[in-house]
Parts: C-alpha cells; structure tokens; sequence
C-alpha cells in the first residue's frame, strides 16, 4: 500500500490584536523582533485608564529579547500614568499636546496620554528596546479602535524611535514639547546625560513631570536631581510608598527651567 501523506504543518499563529487577557502573545514576525518567537516570553498586564479605557502592556520578563532595562512594567510608570490619568484638567492639559516620553521602557506613559487625551506622542528609548514598543503601540492602536474612540476624531497613534541621552536630539524646535515626561529615568546612572537632554527638548513653558523610584540607597536619584538642579527649579509633587524589590517608594517631581 502507498505510505499515507504526511500532514501538512500547522500555520505560524498570527499576531492579534485583541489577545486574551493574562495571555500571552502569539508569535511576532521579523519586522516587530526579529526571528525570536515571542510566544514563549512576551507576558500581558492591563493598566485601566479612564472611562473604561485600558491599555494592554506586553513584557518581556525573561530578557529573551533584550538585555537592556526597560523590558518589564515598573511601578514608576503605573503611578505616572495613575497620575495623569486622574487630573481633573487632563483634556485641557494633554488634548492635541506634544508630549515627548524619554526612557519609556515599554510605552505606558505616553500611550495612556494618547489614548485617554489624544496627546501627541513620541516615545523613545535605547535602540534596543524600540521594536517592544512598537508592538506594543500598534496591539493598542489598531485604526478602526482609533477610528471610534472618540466619536469621529481620530486617536493620534504614538509614534516612537531611538533616542540617546547627551548624544542626540529629536530635532524638534525650542519649546515644540508641550510635555516630556519619564518613569524610572534615573535608575541606571547617566544623570548629566539626562539632565543635558532635559535641557535640550524643553521650552521656557515646557512642563516636565517626572516618577522617580527612590530604593533602599537613594545614590541614583539625588545624583540625578543634583545634576538636573544646575539647569531646573525642582518641585516633589507626591510620594507613593510601594515596596517592590529594593525600592522603598516613587516620587513625583516637576521640573521647570531657570530663566
């Protein structure tokens, strides 16, 4: 008898846009990660916005992507975004804004600006971490969602690139940034380098919000705060307590340039 047929290989899994909540991701194609197969690595966490939004935040816990820190969700960014999201004036704030999120990690900050006020973003990080981001900005931003989340206005799709501290600029005009904004910046040293970035992307009338974690040796954020105080006037907004690892809390800070 003719030997049966073997079966035919089952298709890669397509990536989705509305996966199961607590999933994990499907398989990303090169254009998103290269050849790594992320099913295996990428974990989904919901941040809930306002007015039932929410925003799904694929990590990479496992550093099967990226050694680089970023990859997973801090509790800096979760108060951050907590924080806006709960201005009374929020939509006046952040509404059409130019917002520039630096070291951003996974991109929660500036896509739950995007998202709950339509902000325009762009988000940045190392190299490295760019290609996360990017999925995690188009799993959160497919058309016909931005298409309808506001009635007939279109939500601004963040958009995001690579950005190194001290070395480079977005090119962007004095005081084009409305906002800039960053979670966690000052973990893993290069205070001048941020500080001096700081400097270059704002205006007299740019309003920089900043979640700092302060852990059980705060070397890292006074270093930060010293180099940035040569160039800004430093207000503590809050302080939230929350105990995760070494850290002890995350402070707000608002940073406005000295005349």
């Amino acid at each position: 008898p003719e030997p049966e047929p073997e079966p035919e290989p089952e298709p890669e899994p397509e990536l989705q846009a509305e996966p199961e909540t607590g999933g994990r991701a499907s398989a990303l194609g090169p254009a998103l990660l290269g050849t790594h197969d992320a099913s295996e690595h990428l974990f989904r966490t919901d941040i809930k916005l306002a007015n039932g939004m929410e925003l799904a935040i694929w990590q990479d816990p496992l550093s099967k992507f990226s050694t680089l820190l970023g990859h997973s969700l801090y509790p800096a960014a979760s108060v951050l975004v907590q924080w806006f999201c709960d201005l009374p004036d929020g939509q006046r704030a952040f509404g059409g804004k130019h917002v520039l999120e630096l070291g951003a990690g996974l991109g929660a900050v500036g896509m739950a600006l995007a998202k709950q006020y339509g902000a325009r973003v762009l988000i940045t990080d190392q190299a490295g971490l760019v290609p996360l981001i990017q999925h995690n900005i188009t799993m959160n931003f497919p058309q016909a969602q931005a298409e309808c989340l506001h009635g007939l206005a279109a939500v601004p799709v963040p958009t995001t690139r690579s950005l190194s501290w001290g070395k480079e600029s977005t090119g962007q005009s004095e005081g084009h940034w409305d906002w800039v904004v960053g979670s966690d910046v000052a973990y893993a040293g290069k205070h001048q380098e941020l500080a001096e970035t700081l400097l270059c992307e704002s205006g007299r009338n740019t309003r920089i919000t900043l979640a700092l974690s302060d852990r059980a040796e705060r070397v890292n954020l006074d270093e930060f705060l010293e180099s940035a105080e040569e160039f800004f006037e430093i207000r503590l907004v809050k302080r939230v307590e929350w105990k995760f690892q070494q850290q002890l809390g995350v402070e707000l800070y608002e940073l406005a340039r000295r005349m």
